[in-house]
């Protein structure tokens, strides 16, 4: 094959491909919620992340409210777990668990400013050695003022 037969080849791949391609970024791999829908077709450019969420190379992103619950959950702790986190009101970085027992807190990597129960039953003990600082019982959280070197439930 000559070199200007394949650049022509080439280039009208290029356009096949190119026509085939949707003006707006949605997509058949997943449904996405109307108010997604509706803002893609009026900004072009963007796409659907998610059901919930659309993004444009601009910066612009929408996020529409979730109305249906998914999972429970307390803050950032996931149904079923029991976490650590490095901020107040289970926001940081997490450390967490799905089984029950006594956890070193160690790979936190700083210390413990509050812990979370998303389990439905039981409390989860913050522990300095084996003194409580801190409980919380199944479904709650609370924030931690002294040092946790490990956590039992």
């Amino acid at each position: 094959m000559n070199l200007a037969r394949l650049i022509a080849t080439v280039a009208i791949s290029f356009t096949f491909l190119s026509l085939a391609a949707p003006a707006s970024a949605t997509t058949d791999d997943f449904p996405i919620a109307p108010e997604v829908e509706y803002a893609l077709a009026v900004e072009p450019g963007g796409v659907a992340l998610d059901y919930w969420t659309a993004a444009w190379p601009d910066g612009m992103r929408l996020d529409v409210e979730r109305d249906v619950v998914l999972f429970k959950s307390v803050g950032a702790c996931p149904d079923g777990r029991v976490c650590v986190f490095t901020k107040h009101n289970a926001a940081g970085t997490k450390l967490s668990w799905s089984g029950c027992g006594t956890h070193s807190t160690s790979a936190l990597g700083g210390p413990v400013a509050s812990i979370a129960n998303a389990r439905s039953s039981g409390t989860l003990k913050a522990l300095n050695g084996s003194t409580i600082v801190a409980s919380a019982a199944a479904g709650t959280s609370k924030n931690v003022y002294a040092t946790v070197t490990k956590v039992s439930c």
